[in-house]
């Protein structure tokens, strides 16, 4: 089953939305969010939200180069709730 861009935009709202819940996360989560939102800026026109989506990937692109997420995380909780709600 192929994900539609707005299945794929969930995911990463979810995703995200979990981080900022649990102030947790996991390097598969990075990955995973990294390939989605560059398939979204590649593949998508989303010119409303490619401000949001960019941010997204660098916050993951960050997140790929750590092993203690938990800085990263609360430095980034106020970002997350903002992108969560752009997205919306």
């Amino acid at each position: 089953m192929t994900l539609t861009p707005n299945d794929k935009l969930t995911l990463v709202k979810d995703i995200l939305a979990t981080h900022h819940a649990d102030g947790v996360a996991h390097a598969s989560e990075y990955e995973q969010l990294y390939r989605i939102v560059q398939n979204l800026l590649d593949d998508w026109d989303t010119s409303a939200q490619v401000t949001t989506l960019q941010a997204i990937h660098n916050y993951c692109a960050q997140g790929l180069e750590l092993t203690d997420y938990a800085d990263h995380l609360t430095e980034n909780k106020d970002n997350i709730n903002i992108w969560i709600q752009s997205l919306s």
